[in-house]
């Protein structure tokens, strides 16, 4: 591997690239597959599931996760996002993100978890578009790896889910391109789980795009379908393919 675990901030930008290539493989989406069915096979105490354990130095953190059994009426939330923090608990209140999450739609929860397009952890902003733009070979396998993982997880996260929130921003203009490929993938799959004929809803904050947490406000969270209208499949899609014909 790389070696990325002194400063690696500090690291040329393609060795940069080469050591997110090469902390994914070493931490990869089977032991996540693993993690999520230990969970889901649990007892009803209220508990935290990350995967992997410490994701700060793994640079990788594949969900979070955590169950609110005396919300027996609530729904089952996952949220997908961009990329993953450093966080390892939902309700340690230091992650802006998880508290954003939180505020609105734990009280009406039984679960929430989140997931990202790209498990590699980054902690600034812009740090993952100047890692994934430029189309080189350590880019391509590491957009793949992710790819392919995020569908397997999904595969087997969605059945236990009621309501998906997309969360990982734009992907229209040439400036997002490097995210429709996982955007698309993303896509098909809650496609195809939205098919299935129990009810399940895809919402989002703001139509035609998956808005980030951080640009969430104004929101009613006694009435979250008042900011949270069910999701158009179709222009979602439009986004992920980078149309740039609209307003």
């Amino acid at each position: 591997m790389s070696n990325s675990k002194e400063e690696p901030d500090k690291l040329p930008i393609g060795q940069r690239r080469a050591a997110m290539r090469d902390h994914l493989r070493a931490c990869g989406v089977n032991g996540a597959l693993a993690a999520w069915g230990d969970d889901e096979e649990g007892d009803d105490e209220e508990d935290v599931t990350v995967y992997p354990a410490d994701p700060e130095t793994q640079r990788v953190r594949w969900f979070l996760r955590k169950t609110y059994p005396g919300n027996d009426s609530g729904k089952n939330y996952l949220f997908i996002g961009m990329n993953p923090s450093t966080a390892t608990d939902l309700d340690d209140g230091n992650d802006a993100t998880t508290e954003k999450i939180l505020s609105h739609f734990r009280p009406h929860a039984r679960s929430i978890a989140i997931v990202n397009l790209f498990s590699f952890v980054c902690t600034k902003s812009g740090e993952m578009a100047d890692l994934l733009r430029k189309e080189e070979p350590a880019v391509r396998e590491f957009t793949e790896l992710s790819t392919e993982g995020l569908g397997k997880l999904l595969d087997a996260v969605l059945p236990t889910i009621d309501v998906v929130v997309p969360m990982w921003g734009t992907a229209r203009g040439e400036d997002h391109a490097w995210k429709r490929q996982a955007a698309q993938a993303a896509l098909e799959k809650i496609r195809q789980w939205k098919e299935a004929p129990s009810h399940r809803e895809v919402l989002y904050f703001r139509p035609t795009y998956p808005t980030h947490p951080q640009y969430w406000s104004g929101i009613n969270s006694g009435n979250i379908r008042s900011c949270f209208p069910e999701a158009n499949l179709d222009e979602l899609e439009k986004d992920a393919g980078g149309d740039s014909g609209r307003d």
